[in-house]
């Protein structure tokens, strides 16, 4: 394919005047372009426009990723979101004790074998190796023996965790509510946790 278009350049340069090729040189700094014959300056500048084209469609498909994963991102924070509506909150005519705030099950053990059983491709909730951050990102690739996994957020990061790490799986459409509030503040919040 490089050598075909390089060829179909050549064709298209072919059609320009000495002139217009060394103007067109002079803008890929090319040196001694008017001293250099017509067919020379076609030979040379062909494969320079050539790479120039590939760049450019490199950063252009690398623009579109970006913006798709950032789509992404957005389409699953809108969804998820679709479970708050204000309107449904009744307002207390008088103050109130504050609300407490739906606690999350955390059984250890049973959230290891919810990872166990989950399929690649499988959203979870964890908590990053070392840090108090949360994170969703999707399982490819686990190993029960050893109780690892290897999790890929949408932007392409991968942590290598322990089934222990994940607080929870999602299997339905939505994150439980208290695991949605840590993913929205990327942080983990101990009275989320319900531990008995």
């Amino acid at each position: 394919m490089m050598n075909r278009r390089i060829a179909e350049i050549k064709a298209e340069l072919g059609k320009q005047t000495k002139k217009e090729l060394e103007t067109l040189a002079k803008a890929y700094y090319v040196t001694d372009a008017h001293n250099t014959r017509k067919a020379d300056l076609i030979d040379i500048l062909a494969p320079m426009i050539f790479d120039a084209e590939e760049k450019k469609a490199a950063e252009e498909k690398k623009a579109a990723e970006i913006k798709e994963a950032h789509t992404e991102v957005m389409a699953e924070l809108e969804d998820e979101m679709e479970e708050w509506n204000p309107d449904d909150e009744e307002i207390p005519q008088t103050v109130a004790e504050p609300k407490q705030v739906d606690a999350v099950e955390y059984d250890v053990a049973k959230r290891i074998e919810y990872v166990k059983r989950a399929a690649l491709g499988t959203l979870v909730a964890f908590i990053v190796p070392g840090r108090t951050k949360v994170k969703s990102a999707k399982l490819i690739d686990k190993d029960n023996a050893t109780c690892t996994a290897t999790v890929e957020t949408s932007y392409g990061q991968q942590y290598r965790i322990n089934y222990d790490a994940v607080i929870w799986v999602k299997t339905g459409k939505r994150w439980a509510r208290g695991v949605y509030e840590m993913l929205k503040k990327g942080e983990i919040d101990a009275s989320y946790f319900n531990k008995g």
